[in-house]
């Protein structure tokens, strides 16, 4: 017992062998947080716009100047990659294969989006729960400019 107090005792003023690595574990964890964050807000911003996440072209390495359809979400975490350091240096990993684990595939971006609506349900059925009254407002009026925009495909 004195020994596992004496660890943690040690753990807590960073001055055991291991404190070099626990801190170098700290990093990661934070790198690894802040990444998560960044593409969470891409995410966020995508869905609150209504904005596709892929297309035709989704490859981290295609050109830019493709006639096909870009993936939103990979364009935006190229662009805020050129002014985020953090970013810059997880799509530099991922472009070099450094790491094998990525979150930038649409699997992750599926769980990514499952996870916050899964949240966002949560939250508006502890709201309906919590509160004595509540009243839910749908629009159902016709969209000219969609109606238009289906009428052109057929």
């Amino acid at each position: 017992m004195l020994k596992w107090i004496n660890l943690e005792n040690g753990l807590k003023s960073c001055s055991t062998i291991d404190s070099l690595a626990q801190s170098q574990i700290e990093q990661e964890r934070q790198r690894w947080r802040d990444i998560l964050e960044r593409l969470l807000a891409i995410i966020n911003f995508l869905a609150s716009h209504n904005l596709a996440f892929r297309g035709h072209r989704e490859k981290l390495t295609s050109d830019s100047d493709s006639r096909e359809t870009s993936a939103n979400f990979i364009d935006l975490v190229k662009l805020i990659a050129r002014f985020d350091p953090v970013l810059r240096f997880y799509l530099k990993q991922v472009k070099d294969k450094t790491i094998n684990d990525h979150y930038i595939g649409k699997n992750i971006q599926n769980e990514l989006i499952q996870l916050m609506a899964s949240h966002v349900k949560t939250q508006i059925a502890e709201k309906i729960i919590n509160n004595k009254h509540y009243s839910v407002i749908l629009d159902c009026t016709r969209d000219v400019y969609r109606v238009e925009q289906l009428s052109i495909t057929i």
